[in-house]
């Protein structure tokens, strides 16, 4: 539901929406782990239902005070429940003899409370200099409990985990606007971000570590942009400069406390050109990825006996460099592009100290990654028909180690998706989608192929007031994930089926088409994701 009100430079918006969504997953997995002369193998069936419920509400106030001064409030609340039974079968066995066959029966519970708060003021002051001030406050709750149940030849042992998560963020971004002429203008501006966060995990079992941690980062930024238009030409080149502090404590072992201080430039330059409907341009720019919050806990949540999860304090943010050209006419566009990222995030694997069969999985940093993207795009409207198709590469180019030696991950995906619209008499709208990915690498996983078609139908009455329409997704059940990683000495395969065909019907009825305005940008995007 939207609701929305306007009255001279008042706007008024807001907003709930409410989801309720049962779900079930299969996700058979097999685990082999070379340790010196042995070979340890397990394979699980599993079966995941899941049962989610979402709560969204928003609230916005945007005032005009004058046509060049505006300032505004807006608050985004969410209350998130997910609730999961897994049923599973763990076959154990060592030099391809059975060892051991456990049932694992997991319940899983994990609420999440969200709150971001936005404040802005946008400001002109004279025919060239404007201002732009945001300031963000966001903070996240969560809280999760485990039960697994484990049965090995009659006997039963049940281990219990309960974890306590909690974030702020605290943020605030102003921007600044020169224009020189009607050709050359000049951008600056300053950000800060304060992060403070702290968890407790609990599990019953002596294998899986507690945890007890707080994760504090302040960071500072600056930077600089130029924009000069010289008759069909663009060019533009900024740098931007970021200075982060970092610090992890550990309550359990103050000896693993982490502290990081990051100084880094991050330049960027752009050149276009626009003649007679032929787009063209060349770019180079670079920019940071930090670690999710999660994956820098030191939390680890249980799997069973002989497998858990955990996050790694000392994972570094990334840096990317990127080259990309593009170029379109008319009908077709194209777009090609090489990436170097340093100190790639991905998985990790490695042995328990205290159990040689044991698999911990986790995050870390690998040297680098690099990518070779492109995509050709052809659109072209025929009277009632609306055509698309779009043809895409992405080459990786990564390696690492499997069984003492260096391993290539170098194969490509390479996609088609076919995008078409029929818009028939009446205010008859057919949709018709299909996307096909050949599969290859993903870091160190390898993807084989998947593809999906959807297919849609849309009618409008009442002059657009009420549109319905009905959807059906994945209609031939083909969007499964099937993967294999081999890293270090383990050799993981998994099915990632999420069951995510579906048929749908959606009615709106619009009261009347007032649009609400909210001219506020959140400076705390990236922070936001890494929740």
């Amino acid at each position: 539901m939207k609701l929305g009100y306007k009255h001279k430079g008042l706007s008024l918006s807001a907003s709930y929406s409410y989801d309720n969504t049962i779900n079930q997953s299969l996700l058979p997995q097999t685990k082999e782990l070379f340790w010196g002369d042995n070979i340890h193998r397990y394979t699980q069936d599993q079966t995941a239902k899941g049962h989610l419920t979402n709560h969204d509400w928003q609230l916005g106030v945007d005032y005009e005070i004058y046509d060049k001064q505006n300032i505004g409030i807006e608050w985004n609340v969410s209350d998130n429940t997910d609730k999961e039974r897994r049923n599973s079968i763990l076959d154990y066995f060592l030099n391809e003899e059975a060892m051991q066959s456990t049932d694992i029966f997991n319940n899983y519970l994990n609420r999440t409370r969200y709150n971001h708060l936005n404040l802005f003021h946008n400001g002109k002051w004279g025919k060239r200099f404007s201002t732009e001030l945001n300031l963000d406050y966001a903070n996240n709750k969560n809280k999760y409990h485990q039960e697994t149940d484990e049965t090995t030849a009659g006997i039963s042992n049940m281990t219990v985990s309960n974890g306590n998560n909690a974030l702020d963020i605290y943020a605030g971004k102003l921007a600044f606007d020169y224009k020189f002429s009607d050709k050359i203008g000049l951008s600056w501006g300053f950000e800060y971000n304060h992060i403070s966060g702290n968890g407790i995990l609990t599990c019953g079992s002596e294998s899986t570590p507690p945890s007890n941690y707080k994760n504090k980062e302040n960071k500072y930024a600056a930077y600089a942009e130029i924009v000069a238009n010289i008759g069909a030409v663009t060019v533009s080149g900024g740098v931007r400069y970021e200075n982060l502090a970092s610090d992890y404590l550990n309550y359990i072992d103050r000896n693993g406390d982490v502290h990081r201080h990051y100084k880094n430039i991050y330049p960027s330059l752009s050149v276009s050109y626009n003649k007679s409907g032929w787009a063209n341009s060349l770019s180079f720019s670079s920019r940071t990825t930090h670690p999710t919050f999660r994956q820098l806990s030191n939390s680890s949540y249980y799997s069973n006996e002989f497998m858990y999860q955990c996050g790694n304090p000392l994972l570094k943010p990334s840096n990317s460099y990127i080259i990309q050209l593009s170029t379109g006419y008319k009908i077709f566009s194209l777009s090609a592009s090489y990436t170097y990222m340093k100190d790639f995030i991905s998985t990790d694997f490695y042995v328990s100290n205290d159990k040689q069969n044991q698999i911990i999985s986790s995050y870390a940093n690998y040297d680098k990654i690099q990518y070779f993207k492109a995509y050709l795009t052809l659109q072209k409207n025929i009277a009632w028909w609306k055509p698309s198709l779009s043809l895409g590469i992405t080459q990786p180019f990564f390696c690492s180690e499997y069984l003492g030696e260096k391993m290539s991950y170098n194969k490509p995906q390479i996609y088609v998706v076919a995008n078409q619209y029929f818009q028939l008499p009446k205010s008859y709208l057919i949709s018709v989608y299909y996307y096909f990915n050949s599969g290859g690498n993903l870091g160190a996983v390898t993807f084989k192929p998947y593809k999906i078609l959807n297919m849609g139908v849309q009618k409008s009455f009442f002059d657009g007031k009420l549109s319905v329409s009905l959807q059906a997704q994945d209609i031939f059940h083909t969007m499964k994930f099937k993967e294999t990683e081999k890293m270090k000495n383990i050799h993981f395969q998994q099915t990632e089926d999420y069951c995510l065909w579906n048929y749908s019907i959606s009615i709106i009825y619009r009261l009347n088409q007032i649009k609400t305005k909210y001219r506020g940008k959140t400076s705390i995007k990236q922070e936001i994701d890494r929740l």
